[in-house]
């Protein structure tokens, strides 16, 4: 529908999937976009609630060095 380079919609896609533990398709989506803004803490936050730790550090450094 064209509303595929919205960052507003593609954070929003990326929680949708998180939330319905779709991470396939919540990491995909991640990676495409060129500006992740508050999608960072929606991986973080899905990662830490079902322990998975090493994608937790990895998504943190990751958010770290991109904000430097």
């Amino acid at each position: 529908m064209g509303f595929g380079s919205d960052l507003y919609i593609k954070n929003v896609l990326v929680d949708m999937y998180c939330r319905f533990n779709d991470m396939n398709e919540a990491r995909g989506m991640f990676e495409e976009m060129p500006l992740r803004d508050v999608s960072w803490n929606c991986l973080i936050s899905w990662y830490s609630a079902n322990g998975y730790w090493n994608e937790v550090l990895e998504i943190y450094y990751r958010s770290r060095i991109n904000v430097a």
